[in-house]
This record gives structure tokens, sequence and C-alpha cells, in this order.
């Protein structure tokens, strides 16, 4: 799912097996750091559009070799 936050977009997407959404800046090539903040943000906007109402966060770094602050794992519990 793609979100506008702050004049920047990002991709949010379930990660399959686990409660997290994984959020990446757009364009991925540009590779932007952003802060986790941003990243909570986002997904406070993705869970309300998709109709799920429960606790978030705190947005960790994501584990996938790219620099750090570009791709952020942020947990939800319902």
């Amino acid at each position: 799912m793609k979100v506008d936050y702050e004049g920047l977009s990002y991709a949010a997407q379930f990660w399959t097996g686990s409660d997290k959404l994984v959020i990446v800046g757009l364009p991925e090539s540009d590779l932007r750091a952003f802060p986790p903040s941003a990243a909570e943000a986002v997904a406070a906007r993705v869970l309300a559009a998709v109709g799920i109402s429960c606790a978030f966060g705190p947005a960790a770094p994501d584990q996938y070799g790219l620099p750090p602050g570009t791709t952020w794992d942020v947990p939800y519990r319902c």
C-alpha cells in the first residue's frame, strides 16, 4: 500500500507470518533515511485504512541489508 506523509511517499507491506508492517521510503532507489516516527505515522494510517484497530510500535530498523534508516519494521499487537 502506498501512503503519502509530510510530502514524501512510502510503501507499507504486511509481513506474512508475523504481526508487523515493513515501511520503505519511495522511490526505493532513493534510499533516503527517514525517522522511526515517520514509519510509525505511516503504520497508523495503513492500519486505519484497512480497519485494524491495534496497538503498534515502536519502529525498529529492518534487517535486510539496506542502509540504516531507509526501511523500518513496525510491529502491531491486537
